[in-house]
């Protein structure tokens, strides 16, 4: 019954930590990990942390919410197009945009998985210049049928330019609007400096029953259940469709 700390319950944190170090291979504190009420929040509250005077680049086509939510909070926003590797580098270079939001494990709604060539482009392109911030929407990471995942680009870059950002909306419900960021060590200073009066917008009973969900094994299980349902719908699908050309 007591407020929440801003970054959300240590434990679910540490949890949280834990699970993207197994699924992932990301390597991070639990002390680096901010917890919302959505990706909304999240996005809008970057909005703040990065500045309204930096131009935010999305994927073209993309998930429309992403530009809206940036352009309510009066940033300016570039409509990058995609090539058949992902968002286009070249094009990203053009739109002299200071951030760029991504999505490369699945994008939407293409389904598209950016190669890691692209990803290292990505990294290059951050670095060329200061003040330069990735964005790595890692939506759907969890459900992947044919392969294993391509590493990260927050686990492949050493220095610190992304931010990462996941979500429990698409493995268990949109309802329970729980979603994660991990900040690099510097802004999450920043961020603590400019919002430790804040409490977590996540119900403290909703992190309790998680950090049980999660530290009892029964959330790994679930994602095993859930691949191995949806691998058999998708196995379905490609198959008729290949039966029917």
């Amino acid at each position: 019954l007591q407020p929440v700390p801003n970054g959300g319950l240590l434990p679910l944190r540490r949890a949280i930590a834990e699970e993207l170090a197994r699924q992932r291979g990301l390597v991070v504190q639990p002390e680096q990990i901010v917890i919302g009420a959505g990706t909304e929040v999240l996005y809008s509250l970057l909005v703040q942390l990065l500045g309204q005077d930096r131009r935010y680049a999305v994927e073209d086509p993309g998930y429309g919410k992403i530009a809206r939510i940036y352009l309510s909070s009066r940033a300016a926003v570039s409509f990058v197009p995609l090539d058949e590797s992902g968002l286009s580098v070249s094009a990203l270079r053009d739109s002299r945009a200071d951030v760029v939001h991504i999505s490369p494990s699945h994008h939407y709604p293409t389904g598209l998985v950016m190669p890691i060539a692209r990803r290292q482009q990505l990294l290059s392109w951050a670095r060329e210049a200061p003040g330069r911030c990735i964005l790595e929407d890692d939506y759907d990471s969890e459900l992947r049928y044919q392969s294993r995942p391509i590493p990260s680009l927050q686990s492949i870059d050493n220095s610190d330019h992304t931010i990462y950002l996941g979500t429990f909306s698409k493995s268990m419900s949109p309802d329970l609007r729980i979603s994660y960021m991990v900040l690099p060590t510097d802004l999450m200073k920043a961020y603590e400096s400019s919002y430790s009066h804040t409490n977590c917008t996540v119900p403290t009973v909703l992190q309790l029953a998680l950090i049980e969900f999660i530290q009892s094994g029964n959330y790994q299980r679930h994602i095993g259940a859930m691949k191995n349902h949806y691998k058999k719908k998708h196995d379905y699908i490609l198959n008729y469709v290949n039966q029917n050309l």
